[in-house]
């Protein structure tokens, strides 16, 4: 199938081999897609955490599709970058005593993956606490997966007004792209200059539909990305019913949201990365697969993933 690949939303293969699996133009770019994303990946109950916010690890999460991936970086005693939730000592107290991930190791997974996938593309939403820029990029260096990695030496989204195309990402092999919530480094780009979000840790509608506010600082940039979080804060779970929350729940908040953030200025704006809380439950796969559908009619989809610009300012 020349110039297109099968997409679902989740993921992106040169074959046509899913159940709903559909065609998107390798010409699109990657801030005209829509991803599943996972957040607190790395909290899930097969990496053994007791009070999870995923089911399944990591590698799982890949083959279940999620392309987007929300992760805490911390160091720990010895200086290595872990992946946890507050701090070392809660983490191992939700993990039945175990040490934190090490960001080494779970890298090596993606790496895997990448290798493996030649044509998909992974990102990685960092809330970093690491403060040295060097430790965090060397853990990526160290693990191999260096080499995937599209960093803002190799594009400059402001520069070229939008991010690179699907096929140029994979005919450079440049894909995977992340951000980084305290700055730039060699290897990540600025979350806040280039990301758009909405408010995170709630259901409640009206609270959700608000710009978060690290974003709202930034809302005089043009950014091109934009990430929708529905889930409930990092709390212990019982009585959720994330089937619910993930479903209807879902299905009313994407209807309230694309009437606009704060200021409006999201209003009928597609969001390229759709962040939940235990990601095989409810229809939030349903949401990627519809945004992703709409690129029969090329103006149209331009429309729907078109920069994020406040003309209030």
């Amino acid at each position: 199938m020349k110039n297109k690949i099968a997409f679902t939303g989740l993921y992106i293969y040169n074959v046509v081999s899913l159940i709903y699996a559909e065609t998107v133009p390798l010409q699109k770019r990657y801030n005209e897609l829509c991803f599943l994303t996972s957040h607190n990946s790395y909290a899930a109950k097969n990496h053994g955490y007791l009070y999870a916010q995923q089911k399944y690890t990591l590698e799982e999460q890949l083959k279940k599709g999620v392309r987007g991936f929300m992760l805490d970086t911390h160091l720990d005693s010895l200086q290595n970058v872990i992946l946890c939730h507050r701090s070392e000592a809660v983490t191992r107290m939700i993990r039945r005593g175990k040490a934190p991930l090490l960001l080494h190791d779970e890298l090596k997974v993606f790496c895997d993956f990448l290798a493996n996938n030649p044509t998909e593309i992974v990102t990685f939403f960092l809330e970093n606490y690491v403060s040295a820029a060097s430790l965090l990029d060397n853990a990526f260096k160290l693990s191999g997966i260096g080499d995937y990695i599209l960093t803002p030496h190799d594009w400059d989204p402001e520069k070229e007004q939008g991010w690179p195309t699907v096929a140029w990402m994979q005919q450079k092999n440049k894909r995977l792209v992340i951000f980084n919530s305290i700055g730039r480094t060699d290897l990540a780009f600025n979350q806040w200059h280039h990301v758009a979000e909405n408010q995170w840790g709630t259901t409640y509608s009206r609270r959700a539909c608000k710009e978060r506010r690290e974003s709202f600082l930034c809302r005089s940039r043009t950014r091109y990305l934009y990430i929708v979080n529905y889930f409930p804060s990092f709390r212990l779970n019982f009585g959720y019913s994330y089937h619910h929350i993930n479903s209807i729940h879902l299905d009313r908040f994407l209807k309230n949201i694309l009437k606009g953030l704060d200021q409006g200025y999201a209003r009928n704006r597609l969001p390229n990365f759709i962040s939940i809380d235990f990601i095989d439950e409810g229809d939030a796969l349903k949401h990627v697969i519809n945004y992703n559908n709409q690129h029969d009619n090329s103006s149209a989809h331009s429309h729907l993933f078109r920069p994020l610009v406040n003309n209030e300012l």
